[in-house]
């Protein structure tokens, strides 16, 4: 096998893909694959200590464009404790390097079950709060292709990453 074919091999087996977006089922396979997250510069270490997730989270899928090393991130994670009053089942988020700008983070936490319909209400009020707010004009255009991806696929990205929450095995369903 040439070596080309093994870099392919290998590199997709990192993600999944649906369309353009690429879903990464942890930090680390997203880390494996962006390589600007191990450059050691400040704008890498601002993006893995927003992107890693925290000791309170048991699951964190993330998604890009399909291309490589994309500025662009929107990933949704999914709390340990969310058995426990007033902790959210999960939340979604976004991390955007827009060009000549400082990284912008965003989250919204949603419901307190991990369920495909609360995942696709987290996405929803997500939408709702960039635009009543005026941040979607703040963000970059990679960003804005991304987030209009996840709109477009909500009820497929909730069918993966609860799939993947359940500890199933995962297909993307097409839409």
């Amino acid at each position: 096998m040439s070596s080309t074919a093994t870099q392919q091999a290998s590199t997709s087996s990192l993600y999944t893909t649906l369309g353009r977006l690429r879903i990464f089922p942890t930090f680390e396979r997203l880390a494996a694959h962006t390589s600007e997250l191990n450059t050691g510069t400040d704008l890498a270490s601002t993006a893995s200590y927003a992107l890693e997730p925290s000791a309170d989270e048991d699951l964190a899928v993330y998604m890009t464009l399909d291309q490589d090393n994309a500025r662009s991130v929107v990933w949704i994670t999914r709390h340990s404790n969310r058995d426990q009053p007033h902790i959210s089942g999960g939340v979604i988020s976004m991390f955007d390097v827009p060009e000549s700008l400082f990284p912008r983070h965003l989250g919204i936490a949603f419901g307190q079950d991990f369920t495909e319909g609360s995942i696709v209400q987290g996405i929803e009020t997500m939408e709702g709060d960039m635009r009543e707010r005026s941040r979607w004009d703040s963000l970059s255009s990679n960003m804005k292709t991304l987030w209009g991806l996840v709109i477009a696929n909500d009820e497929a990205v909730a069918s993966y990453v609860h799939g993947l929450g359940l500890g199933q095995p995962t297909e993307v369903p097409t839409e």
